[in-house]
């Protein structure tokens, strides 16, 4: 989907940076050493925080739920560093 266009969700429609951090914590205790599967863990962390990303750019996007969403970036990036 282009960016342009591309369908802008009402905030109440985003998923909340908690159920981002549950994902993220799945990948990492689900994948972590395993050797056969470490390029599904690489993926979804790849796809979560391009999503991620996405939400806490958005310029509508309130500060205060701004700064749960950069949290999640975080730790996303430290289990993306333990996947490499």
């Amino acid at each position: 989907m282009s960016k342009t266009s591309r369908k802008h969700l009402a905030i109440e429609e985003i998923p909340s940076a908690d159920q981002f951090v549950d994902a993220i914590h799945h990948v990492d205790d689900d994948f972590s050493g395993s050797d056969l599967l470490q390029s599904t863990p690489k993926g979804l962390i790849y796809s979560l925080l391009e999503t991620l990303g996405s939400i806490a750019g958005d310029p509508d996007l309130p500060s205060h739920l701004r700064s749960g969403y950069e949290g999640a970036i975080e730790l996303a990036r430290d289990v993306e560093a333990r996947i490499e």
